[in-house]
């Protein structure tokens, strides 16, 4: 039966996706954060939320 197998592979694929957005949405935060440096103006947009840890903290 194959498909109890398929499950870890899918967890591990979701994963490695969700780390790769939310890498996105820091480096697209970052680029907005140094764009408003570097003219001189404000910046308070809050940085993305940070995913929960394994441990729930």
């Amino acid at each position: 039966m194959p498909f109890p197998l398929l499950i870890p592979d899918r967890i591990r694929k979701l994963k490695a996706e969700g780390r790769q957005e939310n890498q996105q949405q820091w480096m697209a935060w970052y680029e907005r954060q140094q764009a408003a440096q570097r003219d001189g103006q404000p910046f308070t947009e809050p940085p993305p939320a940070i995913p929960p840890s394994k441990n729930g903290k």
